[in-house]
């Protein structure tokens, strides 16, 4: 990933001068938050990265460029649903998956993440940001209220797909042999 100690070093520096602006680090709440946010942008990070390695692709981007990603999108709402969302419940998705298509990428790129509310990259799964648009769109017509019990739905149904593709050793976004719907037959 990094070629040398002056890339490992620009990227220190990078976060740094970027997150001392966002967080002065003058009160105990604004210390946690900023832990909170490394926390959880690492562990986005690591999961885009153990993604990548079992895909076979690489990533074009490091923790600090995902962090400024995320910290830049905090002054914004959900692209998906429009709500608002903060340190504590945000996500981050790609926006066209590079999995499951007809021509994969090569590499994850930082330019295809998005960052959204929690329960809006639970429930996108598999669908390209455009289609999970659509299907927002679709939910909310029907019924704004129950639009929010569906996503919901969807992120539960995902994880659950998730881990079932787990123990069965498959890709959580193909449906295992025999099930079109990615589950196991009981």
């Amino acid at each position: 990933m990094r070629s040398d100690d002056g890339t490992l070093a620009r990227e220190r520096l990078l976060w740094r001068g970027y997150a001392g602006v966002r967080f002065t680090l003058g009160s105990d709440r604004e210390r946690a938050m900023h832990s909170l946010l490394k926390t959880r942008v690492q562990a986005h990070f690591h999961r885009l990265q153990n993604q990548a390695a079992h895909s076979r692709v690489g990533m074009d981007f490091c923790w600090a460029r995902l962090t400024i990603l995320v910290i830049s999108a905090m002054n914004w709402a959900c692209e998906y649903c429009g709500e608002l969302f903060g340190v504590e419940d945000f996500g981050v998705v790609e926006n066209v998956p590079h999995s499951g298509r007809d021509a994969p990428s090569t590499v994850v790129r930082l330019a295809n993440l998005r960052v959204s509310c929690a329960r809006c990259a639970a429930a996108k799964g598999p669908l390209s940001g455009a289609e999970f648009l659509d299907l927002v769109a679709a939910l909310r017509a029907a019924d704004r209220n129950a639009s929010a019990m569906a996503l919901e739905a969807l992120g539960l149904g995902y994880r659950e797909m998730a881990l079932r593709a787990r123990r069965q050793g498959t890709s959580p976004t193909t449906p295992a042999a025999g099930n079109a719907r990615g589950g196991v037959s009981h």
